[in-house]
C-alpha cells in the first residue's frame, strides 16, 4: 500500500486533550483508572462541595439513594460534559452547543406548555380560520415590537422573530402563576412597563398596562393562542419550531409501500398495498404461505442437532443470475455511488482495490 493511502490511516498514537494520554488509552483499564483520578483533580477545582459530596457517595460513607441521587448525578453531568470536551478537543464545538440549547430553552418551553397543549389541544372550540389572521396580526405586532424595543428579556431576541414570541409568552405563563416579589413577578412587571412604554411611543393606546391587572397575562395568552393558530393556516406562515407538531403514527404505514426510484431494477416479486387478508396468496408474506411454496433463498441457518455446524440452504442459479443483473444495473446507473470490485482475485490484490476506493473519502 502506498504513503499516500498510508497518510488517511488514524494514527495509534493519537495524543487526547488531557495532557499524557492517548487514543490507546481509552482500551487500557489502568489508564482509565488514571483518567479517573484526572477527573477527580478537575472535579476539585470546579466544585470542592460536589466532589465532597460525590466522594462520599462513592466511597459509601453517605451513600445516596433516589431522588437525591439522582441530583447528584446530574449536578455531577455537567462537570462531565465539561471534562470530556476537553479530553477530545472539542470545547468551542461543545459551547456552541450549549449556546443553542441555551437559546432553544424557552422555545421548546412554549411548545410543550402552550403550543401543543392549548394552541393545537384536540377538540378545542371557537378556532379561528386563516382569515382572521390579518385582525389579530394588527392587535399582536404592535405588543411584539413595543416589547422587542423595551422589554430587557424579549429584546436579547433582536431580529429574531421566533424567540420573541416564545420569551413573551414564556413571561405571561410565569406571570400567571408568579407569587408575589418572585422573580417571574418582577419580568412581568418589566414587561408590563415595556408594553406601556413601546406602545405609547407608536402612538397607541396603552393605559391597560399601567396597573398590571392580575387578570391581564390570561388575556394576553388567549390573544395569542388565537394568533399561533390563525398563524398556522397562512400559505406562507414561517417555518418556525413552535409550529412543527410531531405527526401521527400509522403503524400500518410505518414503511413506505411505493418506490421513490421507479427507474432503478426491481425484483419479479410483486408486492401489494392491499391489506393482507385481501391479498392473493401468492402475494402474502412467506410466513403465510407452506414450506413447498416458499421461494428458496440462500441463507445461512445453524444447524439445531448433530455437530450444530452451518449450512446453506441453496437457491437456483436463475436466484444468483437476477441479483447479479440487478446490482451490475444499479452500478451503471449510479457510477459515482457504486463501484464494482472484481472479487475472483487474490485477497490482498481486492483489499489493495477496497482501500483505494475508500480512502479518498476520508480526506472529504
Amino acid at each position: 500500500m502506498n504513503q499516500a493511502l498510508r497518510a488517511h490511516l488514524p494514527s495509534p498514537d493519537l495524543h487526547l486533550g488531557i495532557p499524557g494520554f492517548r487514543f490507546a488509552d481509552l482500551h487500557d483499564a489502568a489508564r482509565l483508572a488514571d483518567l479517573t483520578r484526572e477527573f477527580d483533580d478537575f472535579l476539585r477545582a470546579a466544585d470542592v462541595a460536589l466532589f465532597a459530596r460525590y466522594c462520599a457517595h462513592r466511597g459509601g460513607s453517605a451513600r445516596l439513594r433516589g431522588p437525591e441521587e439522582s441530583e447528584l448525578l446530574l449536578d455531577l453531568g455537567a462537570h462531565l460534559s465539561h471534562f470530556v470536551a476537553r479530553l477530545f478537543g472539542v470545547e468551542r464545538e461543545s459551547g456552541k452547543l450549549r449556546e443553542a440549547a441555551g437559546r432553544d430553552a424557552p422555545i421548546f418551553r412554549v411548545k410543550r406548555e402552550f403550543v401543543q397543549r392549548r394552541v393545537f389541544k384536540k377538540g378545542a372550540k371557537d378556532r379561528p380560520g386563516a382569515a382572521d389572521f390579518a385582525e389579530l396580526d394588527a392587535r399582536v405586532r404592535p405588543l411584539l415590537d413595543a416589547a422587542a424595543r423595551r422589554d430587557p428579556r424579549v429584546s436579547t431576541a433582536q431580529d429574531d422573530g421566533e424567540l420573541r414570541v416564545a420569551l413573551l409568552i414564556e413571561t405571561l405563563l410565569d406571570a400567571v402563576r408568579a407569587q408575589p416579589a418572585s422573580q417571574e413577578f418582577f419580568a412581568w412587571r418589566d414587561l408590563c412597563g415595556a408594553l406601556q412604554r413601546g406602545l405609547a411611543d407608536a402612538g397607541l393606546p396603552a393605559k391597560e398596562y399601567e396597573s398590571g391587572d392580575a387578570a391581564l397575562p390570561d388575556k394576553l395568552l388567549d390573544l395569542f393562542d388565537r394568533w399561533l393558530y390563525a398563524l398556522s393556516l397562512q400559505p406562507h406562515r414561517p417555518d418556525w419550531t413552535l409550529l412543527r407538531l410531531p405527526q401521527p403514527l400509522d403503524f400500518q404505514r410505518l414503511v413506505p409501500l411505493r418506490r421513490p426510484r421507479t427507474d432503478r431494477p426491481r425484483s419479479d416479486r410483486p408486492r401489494s398495498d392491499r391489506p393482507r387478508e385481501d391479498r392473493p396468496r401468492a402475494d402474502r408474506p412467506r410466513s403465510d404461505r407452506p414450506r413447498e411454496d416458499r421461494p428458496r433463498y440462500a441463507v445461512w441457518k445453524a444447524a439445531l442437532s448433530g455437530d450444530k455446524t452451518l449450512t446453506l440452504w441453496p437457491a437456483d442459479r436463475a436466484f444468483f443470475e437476477r441479483v447479479h443483473r440487478g446490482f451490475h444495473a444499479i452500478a451503471a446507473a449510479e457510477p459515482d455511488r457504486v463501484r464494482i470490485i472484481d472479487a475472483t482475485r487474490e485477497l490482498a490484490t481486492v483489499s489493495e482495490d477496497i482501500w483505494c476506493v475508500v480512502a479518498p473519502l476520508f480526506g472529504k
